[in-house]
């Protein structure tokens, strides 16, 4: 259940961090609508709504951490399954534990980003 101040809460971080503006027109209506319906009535149940409702949080609490940190575990998977394609594992185990490694995964999500 989303509570009306759960979903202030995250409008008030969604335009702190800038993520309200990159919104849809779409979403942020959906959103709006939802924010009244929750003042009304307290709390959101409806789990259809609240789906739809889940992805818009998850766009407006993004920031460049979290987008860094999914691109290098993206990353990270495909160097996984292409090392382990290749044999290089064989060779070289404690690259295993380097591609689990957090440090080493945000590493390639920068690299990703920046190049």
């Amino acid at each position: 259940m989303f509570s009306f101040k759960d979903l202030c809460l995250v409008k008030l971080k969604g335009l702190r961090n800038g993520n309200w503006r990159k919104l849809s027109f779409l979403d942020k209506g959906l959103f709006e609508c939802a924010l009244s319906l929750a003042k009304i009535r307290g709390k959101i149940e409806n789990m259809n709504l609240m789906v739809k409702l889940a992805k818009i949080i998850i766009k407006l609490k993004a920031t460049i951490k979290t987008e860094i940190a999914k691109l290098g575990l993206l990353k990270a998977q495909a160097l996984k399954r292409l090392y382990t394609l290749k044999g290089v594992f064989n060779w070289c185990p404690s690259l295993k534990n380097w591609l689990n490694e957090p440090n080493y995964i945000f590493w390639l999500g920068l690299k990703e980003i920046y190049g």
